[in-house]
């Protein structure tokens, strides 16, 4: 399989930004620095943390890396099998937290024998990065290949447990009193450092990042070891900052041009329909790997023909509802109407979405560069439009997270500086008497450098015989560790302490398209109700919905239309307050207008809306509500205003476009509701020809199983499509489908063929409305000269919608999921960075009884940090207090399945596996580095059935039995469910997996070979 050696963005990236620097433990006080008064060596320069030119040798230090890796990727891996074999399996997880251990105590604790033994097994890896460090260049040769001695990113992680050694080594020779010894391991891990920093990508310069901060504690014993060289001038002589930025953002820089070269001929003229259908399948396939939101129905290399018609709906519904905005945009641009005019519509929304990104990565790059003051105060004045480069094809997911990257190199430069001046500090009070300077400016035999992160002087006090050195956090963070640095500074001679998208059900492959199917074709006829909207209605909208507010009895449709009744009752309570507000106002009918270039900004800015004002109609009072948000707490509409008699809600740009339009023809819309005839709710699809090109450019043809044949029998041949809710109390659904002439007529037969064909065979209706295939089976639509006409009485038309809606409900309850795992996953990683290991799974009193859950502790990562405050932490979950804050389980915590059957009040379906073997083993916290199996391939969090939900606040989760089933713990969603990996990307596994397979995800350490090709 051929590996990528492109950069890693969004979360992973921000992981390991995060941890690129040493700190301190939150809240913790200052560490304390017995500093002994040491001279400067003879000559001064004696010591060098760098190789100097005439010690450098010919050759490529890549090459000993990626040998140094190798062998210690297969090290680790026999290690672990040895364990295995001998029923030992805690014992590889040991070695490994043991080298945290040892790094972290007292030197004069450090079991040097231990030690030895240990470093003993890694002798061939130090030596080959002690080679390596010594060699002239450092090529990576990323870009250029995917063989040979490049390290992909994956392995290239394995450079940070490198650094680990090389520092482990250096504390071994310290402790030992061979301080030139220390010093020449000191040497090699600052080299291994900068040598990363020489990829012409980020990642690496950020593990540099982390071999530097390793590198941190030898030094400090070094400052405080009786006999140890003074190391002012060697710290002094290092570049500074020794992390420099600049090759990896070269590299950055032109990425997307690197993964996608054909983005440079997208301005180079039209293209043909054949070379951007192509080009859009293309993107579709790969853009998965960089962007997890990027929805793919197949996940496989040779999709079914049903599944590549998903596919490109997907695409086709992106570039359909930024098409319009696309062209206006290279217009305004100089480049010649005709000219976009002629290109197809996937080539012009991915010119635009390429040169949005192109011009948002100059406004960030440009900053990158320099001085982090500088860039920091630069990058937040930009004011990049990030939903706009969101809401088209999404190169921005291809930007780095270039804000946490731009600090790193600040934050390991005030490292490097503070061990520095605590060196300079031993300089004066040899030269002092024995004292410590009164400020930092009293020192005059060697300069003080300043904090690269605030650009001001680091912070000093003396209070009688200790002084306070100080790094305080940047602007915008907390002054907190780990963005802040503290040292309490006393004179001794002694040694001081120092996210694939799963295939969805075929129903949802349809849908998309029996709503995208019609054009804008005329048709005569007028409809009062039409001719009410006229001057709102412009060539981008696509679809009208209306909605007779006066007659409409929201309540019964809700109830018989939702099956959970208790779900029904507070969806029509809500939309019902709503309508009644409206009524109470003066409205009649209201208009929702299905506009491409609003739909392009997402849920959280909804469609627009009209509703023509009745004499006597109150335009304030109905204005201010949509003003505060839709029914059931949905969103505000921006603006509101009344224009051409009627209030109209929207986004302020398109209340500017409704200001200066006149009325538009649109006899399609008039004729299809005249059809309709006296209806309390319809909706209209009235596609553009915009919309039509779009279908027609990316799916020539439909597949056999819906029929066959050419697009265009359905987009030319079909004017629009209509359904309307008639009124009364047994109120009826009526669909019609206007058709031009009988081969589209004949389409039409065929494909509804193929949709009761899928119905009859799709799982999810048979699970979830099993009455649908016969109702369809047994509905003849009647068929007349220009039309087919659907009716569905009220029995089978509360059926039907269930089942029409089910699609639709599932993905939107699905991403529901995804969206609060992921905002899970991104909480335990900030916890991590905060505390230097994820949380446990409970709390525990002294007696070591379970208190409260880890999703309690991660409240202040999730914006829930009053409601951890709440929480009284050394009680139970059960107390008399924490037991009132149950009710308040955050949204994040909840997941409605398919809308139907949310977890009992205060009850959550997120588990963490609790097992010795996972990253949840109990009151024990696990981190990054005992992830030895791979973050992306570990299980952190799961989406279990109701029956397995648990109260949020108690300390349960899902005990990992000897024997998995799958099908009871994945059943979440129709065929599965979602679960959070410990990369933090979120992905849908079949409850068809494997026992044996499953349980490999959720062992974090185990050393069992794994490939997600065994995933079903």
């Amino acid at each position: 399989m051929k590996r990528s050696v492109i950069p890693l963005f969004g979360l992973s990236m921000a992981i390991v930004a995060a941890n690129a620097f040493g700190g301190q433990e939150p809240g913790s006080a200052p560490m304390v620095v017995a500093l002994r008064p040491t001279s400067a060596p003879v000559p001064a320069l004696k010591y060098l943390l760098i190789p100097a030119r005439h010690e450098q040798q010919p050759g490529n230090a890549a090459v000993f890396y990626h040998r140094a890796v190798e062998r210690l990727i297969e090290i680790n891996l026999r290690v672990q099998l040895q364990a295995a074999t001998q029923k030992q399996a805690s014992k590889a997880q040991a070695s490994q937290e043991a080298v945290a251990s040892w790094l972290e105590m007292p030197i004069a604790e450090l079991p040097r024998e231990e030690v030895r033994n240990y470093l003993a097994i890694y002798d061939f890896c130090l030596n080959e990065a002690d080679l390596g460090s010594v060699r002239e260049t450092c090529d990576w040769e990323y870009g250029h290949r995917v063989v040979g001695f490049t390290l992909v990113i994956g392995e290239l992680q394995e450079m940070r447990q490198i650094g680990r050694l090389i520092a482990l080594k250096a504390r071994l020779e310290i402790a030992e009193g061979h301080f030139d010894s220390a010093v020449h391991w000191l040497r090699t891990g600052f080299a291994v450092a900068d040598h990363l920093t020489r990829a012409p990508i980020m990642i690496p310069m950020l593990i540099g990042g982390t071999v530097v901060s390793s590198l941190r504690v030898p030094l400090l014993d070094l400052c405080q070891a009786p006999g140890a060289p003074n190391l002012y001038w060697a710290l002094a002589n290092l570049p500074r900052p020794f992390l420099d930025i600049r090759p990896s953002l070269d590299g950055e820089r032109f990425a997307l041009e690197q993964e996608f070269p054909e983005l440079r001929q997208l301005d180079s003229g039209a293209w043909t329909v054949d070379r951007a259908r192509a080009f859009a399948d293309d993107i579709s396939r790969r853009f998965t790997r960089f962007a997890d939101d990027w929805v793919r129905f197949s996940n496989r290399d040779t999709p079914t023909p049903l599944e590549n018609l998903a596919d490109r709906l997907v695409f086709a519904s992106v570039v359909g509802r930024n098409y319009p905005e696309a062209k206006r945009r290279l217009i305004e641009k100089g480049r010649p109407a005709a000219t976009v005019e002629a290109m197809p519509a996937v080539q012009v929304v991915a010119l635009d979405s390429y040169l949005l990104y192109e011009q948002a990565r100059d406004d960030l790059f440009k900053w990158a560069g320099l001085p982090y003051v500088q860039a920091w105060e630069g990058m937040q004045r930009q004011g990049i439009d990030w939903a706009m480069l969101r809401n088209g094809i999404p190169f921005v997911a291809m930007l780095p997270a270039m804000q946490s990257g731009v600090m790193v190199p600040s934050r390991v430069q005030r490292e490097i500086d503070l061990v520095q001046i605590l060196e300079a500090l031993s300089l004066h009070a040899s030269k002092n008497g024995g004292a410590l300077p009164p400020s930092l400016e009293a020192m005059k035999d060697v300069p003080v450098p300043a904090d690269p992160l605030t650009g001001k002087p680091y912070e000093y006090a003396l209070q009688g015989d200790t002084a306070t050195l100080t790094a305080p956090a940047p602007a915008g963070y907390p002054n907190e560790p780990p963005y802040l640095l503290k040292y309490a500074v006393k004179l001794s001679q002694t040694v001081g302490a120092r996210e694939p998208s799963p295939k969805d059900d075929d129903m949802a492959t349809i849908l998309p398209l029996v709503l995208a199917l019609a054009t804008t074709a005329f048709a005569p006829g007028d409809d009062p109700r039409a001719r009410a909207i006229a001057p709102f209605l412009d060539p981008d909208v696509v679809a009208v919905g209306r909605v007779d507010v006066v007659r409409l009895d929201a309540g019964r449709l809700l109830h018989g239309w939702i099956a959970n009744r208790e779900q029904a009752d507070g969806l029509s309570g809500a939309v019902g307050t709503w309508i009644d507000a409206l009524r109470k106002a003066g409205a009649g009918d209201v208009y929702v207008l299905f506009d491409l270039p609003d739909l392009s900004r997402g849920p959280s800015s909804p469609p627009s809306v009209v509703v023509p004002l009745p004499e006597g109609a109150d335009a304030k009072a109905i204005g201010d509500l949509f003003r505060r948000g839709g029914p059931a707490n949905g969103p505000a509409w921006e603006a509101s205003e009344v224009v051409h008699g009627a209030v109209f809600a929207g986004t302020r740009a398109r209340l500017e476009r409704v200001r200066k339009s006149a009325a538009s023809a649109r006899p399609e819309l008039s004729e299809a509701m005249a059809s309709l005839g006296d209806s309390v709710a319809d909706l209209v699809v009235i596609p553009s020809a915009d919309t039509r090109r779009v279908l027609e450019e990316m799916i020539p043809a439909l597949p056999s199983e819906l029929g066959g044949g050419p697009i265009t029998s359905l987009t030319r041949g079909i004017p629009w499509a209509a359904a309307g809710l008639s009124a009364g109390e047994e109120p009826r659904i009526q669909i019609i489908v206007r058709g031009q002439d009988a081969a589209a007529l004949k389409a039409m037969a065929d494909l509804g063929q193929g949709v009761r064909k899928l119905v009859g065979e799709s799982p999810t209706i048979a699970q979830y409305a099993p009455e649908i295939a016969g109702i369809l089976e047994a509905i003849k639509p009647a068929a007349g000269a220009d039309r087919v006409t659907l009716t569905l009485e009220p029995a089978k038309a509360a059926v039907v919608a269930r089942g029409i809606l089910l699609p639709a409900r599932q993905n939107a309850s699905r991403q529901v999921c995804v969206n609060h795992l992921k905002q899970i996953g991104l909480a335990m990683h900030n916890y991590h960075s905060l505390h230097k290991a994820f949380p446990p799974a409970y709390t525990t009193d002294p007696a070591g009884k379970p208190l409260l859950s880890w999703r309690v502790l991660i409240l202040p990562f999730l914006e829930q940090e009053a409601l951890f405050k709440e929480f009284h932490l050394d009680e139970a979950w059960d107390s008399p207090h924490n037991r009132t804050l149950i009710e308040r389980i955050p949204e994040v915590y909840r997941c409605a399945g398919l809308g139907d059957n949310p977890p009992p009040a205060g009850k959550t379906s997120y588990l963490t596996p609790r097992g010795e073997a996972t990253i949840f083993p109990g009151a024990t916290a696990t981190d990054l580095k005992s992830i030895t199996d791979g973050t992306s391939n570990t299980i952190f969090v799961l989406d279990v059935p109701n029956d397995r939900s648990v109260t949020w606040t108690k300390p349960d989760d899902w005990e990992v039995a000897a024997g998995l089933d799958a099908k009871a713990i994945l059943s979440r969603h129709p065929g599965g469910s979602e679960v959070l990996m410990a990369d933090g990307s979120v992905r849908f596994i079949k409850d068809a997996i494997a026992g044996e397979t499953l349980r490999k995800l959720l062992t974090r350490n185990d050393g069992d070979v794994f490939s997600w090709d065994d995933v079903p």
